[in-house]
């Protein structure tokens, strides 16, 4: 931990230095908004609104492995093939574990059923329930602390291999864990207020699927910046 330089501040600087950092949102801007138009219009377009997510999620990747080859700038927004396949790979990965949550909380509901948890004319009802609602809340935290994390595992190899990158996650958290809480609690805060404060006045609604791609691709960078032990050691693995 003692050799982890961390400041959040790398990874604004990195993505408003580049020089065609404006092309690239506006690419990224332009496939979040196709992508939600075009979902409105029927449910038919489902399979085109994933591959186009998906183009977003491919650039994350990219970005990743960019980083990790010690390049400055951030990569081109290019080989949209290479950027479906390795995203639609993350996004059935990132299935897999929503699946396993569900599974999860399926469990604890049934439990708290099974024990009347939900029994309004009980005195323990509001412990109980509140009890059963909190586990829920926190699967979900630590479902999204996961996957906030262990796409640096994947970016290196695009094969999905839960356990290995849970043992590294693990790992990598017993050795820096503030961390890494830090780095989770910027990236949600960030991903909702690019959100939300657009959201606040009528034209920067048309601004949400940029700033969305904006705080995606800062995101992936401050985990970088905090997972760099981690990825390194995958680096030197995956070689």
């Amino acid at each position: 931990m003692n050799n982890l330089k961390f400041n959040p501040n790398n990874a604004f600087k990195l993505f408003f230095q580049d020089k065609n950092w404006t092309l690239k949102t506006g690419i990224g801007g332009i496939i979040n908004a196709t992508a939600i138009i075009i979902l409105f219009f029927s449910p038919v377009f489902i399979p085109i609104t994933v591959c186009l997510f998906a183009l977003n999620i491919g650039y994350i990747l990219k970005c990743v492995n960019h980083k990790l080859a010690k390049k400055a700038d951030l990569p081109d927004y290019d080989g949209f093939v290479d950027l479906l396949l390795s995203g639609l790979n993350w996004m059935a990965l990132w299935f897999s574990y929503l699946l396993m949550f569900l599974f999860l909380s399926g469990m604890v509901l049934f439990t708290a059923i099974c024990l009347n948890a939900f029994d309004i004319e009980s005195r323990y009802f509001t412990f109980t329930a509140s009890l059963t609602m909190f586990i829920i809340f926190f699967l979900w935290i630590k479902f999204q602390f996961i996957i906030n994390f262990i796409i640096v595992d994947f970016a290196k190899t695009y094969k999905p291999s839960p356990i290995k990158s849970l043992k590294q996650l693990i790992l990598n958290f017993w050795r820096n864990p503030l961390i890494m809480l830090i780095t989770f609690g910027l990236n949600t805060g960030i991903f909702y207020l690019a959100i939300l404060i657009p959201g606040l006045t009528v034209f920067g609604i048309f601004l949400i699927p940029s700033t969305m791609y904006i705080a995606s691709v800062i995101n992936i960078l401050l985990i970088l910046d905090s997972y760099q032990g981690c990825a390194v050691e995958i680096l030197q693995e995956g070689s």
